[in-house]
């Protein structure tokens, strides 16, 4: 559904964070001051002129901000988002929230024909707001995104195979590495794609000879780079042939993790034989998160305690499995606003009022941003992995 690590530093208990005036979060002396300071100045070279450009996933920034720590793996991140209406002093508080948690990765999603018709500008400044943050990144290249290609428009019907499409593929690739940061560690070269080529079996073979060929040349540019493909739990546990397909020549696996069935939440006490199965997917590759989400809407049958106790789960797989997940990153800290969701169901092609109720309340922060049981358990499961030094 969507920016390393430095000097050792000294840390303190923060009284003043979101939720309970008693919450403890960890913060830096020398982190805190130093990237709230920049916020006012950052805000003016990179936000301001993005403020209100929402992408189908939510705010151009899509993620954790990081301190310099050191850190166990995963590398953990949590999807930007501010309340229904809010601007730039909103978003600059939602920073500060997720300084003060020391989250340390994040999973921007960009789209191939938005990048063009940008001129690659929201990549730039996300990536330089991450370089800034010190983020391990996952950037996502939406050539499919979940239900549809996003490719330039004068290719939207061609065969991904086509010597057209994977010379100007070749080129836009080029493109984006050109403005890669240090800190883009991992690539995926489409979002939920199995979502899409389940729909379209047609299209399986030639559209894996696609993202073989882009790894290639991503590779070429940067040998460090581990390349995969974004595929959704749910579609993977209904056809796990597909997703292995698809993973089987990249160097990474990478799922977005939203346990339903149809549009309704699974009880949270099958998370752990959620992981075990996408661990069994990964095989012997990393293992990357890029989304975790759950609803806390009453229409799919959940609740904020719910979600709550989902995200006590997942912080359990997430120490199970330590040794072999790369980074996971929490979808997301504030609940879509009303003018998202009238983005959403047109673009998804779904006005069925589950899923909209699903995809409206995957927040850990209500739309008016009130914190939830939600964000109460994230906090307080990243306060127990970020030890004061």
């Amino acid at each position: 559904m969507r920016l390393d690590s430095g000097v050792n530093t000294t840390f303190e208990r923060n009284q003043n964070s979101v939720g309970s005036p008693q919450s403890a979060l960890l913060t830096s002396d020398f982190g805190r001051n130093q990237k709230e300071k920049g916020l006012a100045s950052f805000s003016h070279t990179v936000l301001g002129p993005h403020i209100t450009m929402l992408n189908a996933r939510g705010m151009l920034l899509t993620s954790a901000i990081g301190l310099a720590l050191t850190l166990s793996i995963p590398k953990l991140g949590l999807a930007m988002g501010v309340k229904d209406g809010g601007g730039e002093t909103e978003f600059l508080t939602a920073m500060r929230q997720q300084i003060r948690l020391g989250l340390d990765a994040s999973a921007p999603n960009i789209k191939w024909d938005e990048y063009e018709a940008q001129s690659g500008k929201p990549l730039i400044d996300g990536l330089n707001a991450a370089k800034y943050m010190d983020q391990d990144v996952l950037l996502t290249i939406s050539t499919i995104d979940t239900v549809k290609r996003r490719l330039p428009v004068e290719f939207s019907e061609t065969g991904w195979t086509d010597p057209a499409l994977i010379s100007r593929f070749d080129q836009f690739l080029n493109s984006v590495a050109d403005h890669l940061t240090p800190g883009v560690r991992w690539i995926s070269l489409g979002n939920e794609v199995n979502a899409y080529l389940g729909q379209h079996p047609t299209e399986v073979d030639s559209y894996i000879a696609f993202i073989n060929h882009g790894r290639e040349t991503l590779r070429h540019r940067n040998p460090k780079l581990l390349v995969g493909v974004t595929v959704t739990f749910t579609d993977a546990l209904h056809d796990p042939e597909l997703a292995k397909r698809l993973q089987e020549s990249m160097d990474i696996s990478v799922f977005t993790y939203y346990p339903m069935d149809g549009f309704k939440p699974l009880a949270p006490s099958q998370v752990p034989s959620h992981f075990d199965y996408m661990m069994t997917v990964a095989g012997a590759k990393p293992l990357l998160l890029q989304e975790i989400g759950y609803p806390t809407s009453s229409a799919v049958g959940s609740s904020p305690d719910q979600q709550a106790k989902f995200i006590h789960q997942v912080f359990g797989q997430l120490d199970k499995y330590q040794d072999r997940i790369a980074m996971a990153d929490y979808f997301m800290q504030t609940d879509f606003s009303a003018a998202l969701m009238k983005f959403f169901e047109p673009y998804y092609g779904i006005s069925d009022a589950t899923f909209l109720s699903f995809l409206g309340s995957l927040g850990l922060c209500d739309s008016a941003g009130k914190p939830q049981a939600g964000w109460n358990a994230f906090r307080d499961e990243v306060i127990k992995r970020r030890p004061i030094q």
